[in-house]
Formats: C-alpha cells, sequence, structure tokens
C-alpha cells in the first residue's frame, strides 16, 4: 500500500530554509532605551546629514573620512511628481571608554518621509533652498560584553564569565550601561537643539556649539 506523506519541509535536508541570523547572534550584549526625533516643518536635508555626521565624528563615532564612515544603506526614492523619500542607516561603535572588554554600538536611522519638496525660504532678505517635509531619526544604543569573546573562548573563564561579570565587573558594567545610555541620550539632545524641541537635560551644553535651527 502506497502512502501519501506531506514533505516536512523544516527537516528535510534538501529543503532546509536558511536561519536568519540576527548580528549579535551568540554575542552578549544590553539593549539601551531607544530615543526618536520627529520634525514636520522646513529645513534643510544636508545640514541635518552634515550636523549627524559632525556630531559622530567629533564624539569618536566616526571617522571623517568619508570613505570609512559606517554608511550601511543610503536610498533614495522621487516619484514621478518629484517628491522625496530617503533612508539612512549608520551603525556606529568605539570601544567603550578604552576598555577592549566592552563595545558601544550606536544605530542610527534616519527615514525621510514623503513627500520631501524643494522650497524657498526668505531670510533676512535673500532667498534659499530648503526642504519641506518630515523626519525621524532613531538612535538605537547597544553595550556590547566581550565583543571578540575572548573570554568565551578561554578554557577557564567562558565556564565562569556570567558569574565574573555579575560579582567582580557589576559596578564597571554599571557604569558602562549608564554612560552609554547618557551619550546616546545627548547625540538625541544635539539634534532637538538644532531644531529648538524640547529637551529635558538641565544643563543645555550642546545648546552654543550645535547651531540652532532660526529664521529669524
Amino acid at each position: 500500500m502506497i502512502v501519501n506523506k506531506p514533505i516536512d519541509r523544516l527537516s528535510s535536508p534538501e529543503l532546509q530554509l536558511p536561519s536568519v541570523r540576527h548580528r549579535y547572534t551568540g554575542v552578549d550584549y544590553i539593549s539601551l532605551p531607544e530615543w526618536m526625533v520627529n520634525y514636520k516643518d522646513v529645513f534643510h536635508l544636508g545640514r541635518i546629514i552634515e550636523i549627524m555626521h559632525e556630531y559622530s565624528v567629533d564624539e569618536g563615532w566616526g571617522d571623517r573620512n568619508d570613505s570609512k564612515f559606517p554608511e550601511k544603506m543610503y536610498i533614495e526614492r522621487i516619484s514621478t511628481s518629484g517628491a522625496k523619500e530617503l533612508w539612512i542607516r549608520w551603525r556606529l561603535n568605539k570601544e567603550g571608554n578604552d576598555s577592549k572588554l566592552f563595545r558601544w554600538d550606536l544605530d542610527l536611522d534616519l527615514h525621510v518621509i514623503p513627500p520631501l519638496t524643494e522650497v524657498e525660504v526668505m531670510i533676512k532678505g535673500q532667498k534659499f533652498k530648503m526642504n519641506k517635509g518630515e523626519f525621524e531619526l532613531k538612535i538605537n544604543a547597544f553595550l556590547i560584553i566581550d565583543p571578540d569573546n575572548k573570554w568565551k573562548k578561554h578554557w577557564l573563564l567562558g565556564r565562569f564569565k556570567d558569574l565574573i561579570m555579575k560579582r567582580l565587573y557589576r559596578k564597571q558594567l554599571e557604569w558602562q550601561r549608564t554612560s552609554l545610555y547618557q551619550e546616546s541620550y545627548r547625540f538625541q539632545e544635539a539634534m532637538k537643539t538644532h531644531f529648538k524641541l524640547e529637551t529635558m537635560l538641565p544643563e543645555r551644553e550642546l545648546a552654543e556649539f550645535w547651531n540652532k535651527r532660526d529664521f529669524e
């Protein structure tokens, strides 16, 4: 008797689906709260990108050489009407304050929501070409623990890594997490200061350094 059996697509080797692998698979990390900057009005898109780039370089997140800057994605779509939509993805990182045991990762995702159009704005009697539309900037920070997996590969440390972190490195781990949290928050603060959005830091230390958007 012939029995028609359904094919198990997950167990059949010739039909095995590829596994989805996250970039942090097998890596110990702590995900920090996400920050969001949303703005809808007249702005200069090139200036936004310039501010993000300069701030990243000044804070040690990237190289001033554009060929070495960690931009992972840049997509621009233009409709038949001329309206633009834009996606920019940066994946920044640096050592956790000179500690090779920790790495700080900062993900920046800029989405310019369509339609993005060009307009002319009068500023002190002069015409300037600007953009009109809306954009969202997402800022995500991740604290990577033992980024090169040196501890995990060690014959002895690998067995007691979690215990060592919880007891011997507990204060340093918390200090690293807090410091990265503050840096990611200050990135948001710098952007909000430029657009005069509401901020919560008691000391507006970035307000004088980063040029504000001011048409008056």
